[in-house]
């Protein structure tokens, strides 16, 4: 279902992004990202600090091979630009929404 998920988005800037489903291709774009956040926001999201993602974890979170969970990324279109995430996690009786 997620690999059909895709669509132009138009910041309030006007500059256009494409929201698609994160790939194995965007780990190193990802761990740019993760570079780029501030220590709280690290902290917030790993519930302590983090100063790289390893191997692993980019390989987790971008090869996202199980039906209930995926993530979307937002990409600057026509330029170099990080991927800005946004995950979601079903399961029968809840969901959770992190970004």
């Amino acid at each position: 279902m997620a690999a059909r998920i895709i669509d132009e988005l138009e910041l309030r800037d006007g500059e256009p992004v494409l929201v698609r489903p994160i790939r194995l291709a965007d780990g190193d774009q990802l761990a740019g990202l993760h570079a780029r956040l501030s220590p709280d926001s690290i902290y917030w999201r790993y519930f302590g600090f983090k100063s790289a993602l390893s191997p692993a974890e980019i390989r987790r979170f971008t090869g996202i091979a199980e039906e209930w969970r995926f993530a979307l990324v937002g990409v600057r279109i026509g330029r170099e630009g990080g991927v800005h995430s946004l995950e979601f996690y079903t399961e029968l009786r809840n969901v959770m929404i992190k970004y």
